[in-house]
């Protein structure tokens, strides 16, 4: 039996793990900022961790996780949601894998660096690493400056307009008219893509990967959305 540390347990997602985790006989552990994340009802759930903010108070939240993973010592610390960057700071520059877990092995942290989650969450260059590996992407045009949001107003209505960094298709424009792009001015510090919009059915995709193998891999049609 190992001890599992699941963040963002205010996920749905973390709350599947720890119900599975828990069934395979591992001790699960769950943390988040949240007083009352879902989570933290679950049976399944050994004990409940309450982290500081990332975003507000990164090196508070850097030095409570690594009193958390110093403490619980666990195998392996499982991130679920955008909390995943913060950790992979704090794991990187506090050298935290280098805690021994419960078994003597360091804990690790069940996510790549920093700078591969940067890149994987940009979605101009995830587009082109995906269209390096022979994928097919939409064609995707990064956008930092107004004169380039511009030059594709006259292509907006076979267009999709988004953040290069957003989530949950926040201030997402697809097919705008040309009177919907007056207020976009993305920047270099905050830049947006604009890529061809495709027709089709609408499918999820959750995978998890090691040293290249893909270990497990789910893909379904959603039913519910956020919003």
């Amino acid at each position: 039996m190992s001890r599992i540390l699941i963040t963002g347990a205010r996920a749905p997602a973390a709350l599947h793990l720890a119900r599975a985790l828990a069934a395979s006989g591992h001790e699960v552990h769950a943390a988040d900022t949240l007083s009352q994340p879902l989570t933290k009802a679950s049976r399944t759930v050994a004990r409940y961790h309450r982290l500081p903010p990332p975003s507000e108070e990164p090196e508070a939240f850097a030095d409570a996780l690594g009193d958390l993973v110093a403490s619980v010592r666990p195998s392996h610390v499982i991130p679920t949601c955008e909390e995943v960057f913060y950790l992979a700071w704090a794991f990187e520059t506090r050298g935290f894998g280098r805690t021994a877990s419960m078994g003597g092995a360091p804990t690790r942290l069940v996510a790549p660096s920093f700078d591969v989650l940067a890149r994987a969450h940009d979605k101009a260059a995830f587009a082109a690493d995906a269209r390096a590996c022979g994928m097919a992407p939409p064609d995707t045009v990064r956008l930092s400056d107004r004169d380039a949001v511009v030059a594709l107003a006259g292509e907006a209505s076979g267009l999709v307009f988004k953040p290069v960094w957003s989530r949950f298709a926040a201030r997402v424009l697809i097919a705008p008219e040309p009177g919907e792009l007056k207020e976009l001015a993305p920047s270099p510090e905050s830049p947006w893509v604009a890529q061809a919009l495709i027709s089709g059915e609408e499918l999820c995709a959750y995978a998890i990967a090691e040293r290249g193998q893909v270990r497990a891999l789910a893909i379904y049609k959603p039913t519910y959305r956020a919003g």
